[in-house]
């Protein structure tokens, strides 16, 4: 069987709060043979878009203004 392709949309990238929730979720994923990818803010404005790989799961990084995200309020209304 083909392994899921599972991507997941956050926030932020700094290790507290809810980021162990998505983070841990991720890694035993990937440890079941799911192909896991996470792509996230990262509130300092001057970073750089990277990729950093997390016990195994690869973050797909870009900078960000305070207050933005990959979903918005506006998004949900719909």
């Amino acid at each position: 069987m083909r392994p899921l392709r599972i991507r997941f949309f956050t926030s932020f990238v700094h290790r507290q709060g809810t980021y162990f929730r998505f983070h841990n979720l991720a890694v035993a994923l990937a440890r079941l043979g799911q192909e896991v990818e996470l792509f996230s803010l990262d509130h300092d404005t001057r970073s750089r878009r990277r990729v950093e790989l997390r016990d195994g799961v690869p973050y797909r990084i870009v900078p960000s203004a305070r207050g933005l995200s990959f979903v918005s309020p506006r998004s949900e209304e719909h």
